[in-house]
């Protein structure tokens, strides 16, 4: 079986469920978000919300603050911003973040090379606790998309890191809500998940890459389903904006959009499953149009 996707992130949550369950799959190598530098950013500040719910005096307080400090700006601080910072911070030797962050907020010096009078640091510290104090998982992530500017897209970094390409907290924060207040299993289900990365097969000559064929899950992109078959495939959220992606606008983008979904459909060598929802996220959905076009119901 085959599940396949237009966009990387929709993979996402598959990837984590099957880790979970230990349902043996083969992820293909342009899925491996897990492995970015900006996704162990994410993981870190999840595992620091983790830790902050427990009340637990760790010794990396200041060091995890000035982590989520340089994640609330696009670029990290400047060193030696950062090293006054942590200093001024460590200097009350705080035994809880809230400590540390109250510490954090009487900052006054220099930030990107400018005194506020302590303005830049206060909102260093709102940030911050939104996430440390997110109530259940879905709101820690919500608060990471929106309050902090080192995770959201950037097309110029996109190149080097494959999370800054298409940040997948749509369908991360959809995929959370199970886990409730539960940060501990959600943070271990993500390191299981990245545990379970391989190399695409057939891109070495590793005799056991290619035995990751032979398992009965892979999941990929329609891009990468070129040349390949499977006795099920399954088509995920075949709706308007993905099948075709919204911003394919020209004539030329929306064929190459068509070819690429005829090119998932015939995948299938017995049966093919196409989904869909009447929203993702807190937007409303309406069906692909290639359906029509394909003669299906």
């Amino acid at each position: 079986m085959a599940l396949l996707s237009r966009k990387r992130a929709q993979l996402i949550p598959y990837q984590i469920l099957l880790a979970r369950e230990d349902i043996p799959f083969c992820a293909a190598e342009d899925l491996h978000l897990f492995l970015s530098d900006t996704f162990d950013r994410l993981l870190g500040a999840l595992r620091t919300r983790t830790m902050a719910g427990l009340g637990i005096a760790v010794p990396t307080i200041v060091d995890d603050v000035m982590a989520l400090c340089n994640s609330v700006q696009r670029y990290p601080l400047r060193r030696v911003e950062a090293d006054a910072m942590a200093r001024h911070v460590r200097s009350v030797r705080p035994k809880s973040y809230d400590a540390a962050i109250a510490q954090l907020e009487t900052y006054s010096g220099p930030i990107r090379g400018q005194t506020d009078e302590g303005a830049t640091a206060a909102n260093f510290a709102i940030r911050l606790r939104k996430l440390l104090h997110a109530p259940t998982v879905r709101t820690a992530i919500e608060a990471l998309q929106t309050l902090y500017a080192g995770f959201k897209k950037d097309h110029g970094r996109g190149s080097e890191d494959i999370f800054l390409a298409d940040p997948p907290f749509a369908y991360l924060a959809e995929f959370s809500e199970t886990y409730g207040e539960d940060f501990q299993s959600f943070v271990d289900d993500l390191e299981k998940a990245k545990d379970t990365l391989v190399k695409l097969p057939g891109m070495d000559s590793d005799d056991s890459a290619s035995e990751e064929w032979k398992k009965p899950v892979h999941l990929m992109t329609a891009l990468r389903a070129k040349g390949r078959e499977f006795d099920t495939v399954v088509m995920l959220d075949v709706v308007d904006g993905i099948w075709p992606l919204r911003f394919a606008q020209t004539e030329r983008a929306l064929e190459g959009e068509r070819r690429l979904f005829y090119v998932a459909m015939t995948r299938a060598k017995k049966r093919l499953i196409l989904t869909s929802s009447g929203r993702i996220g807190d937007k409303p959905t309406i069906l692909s149009p290639y359906l029509a076009e394909a003669g299906l119901p």
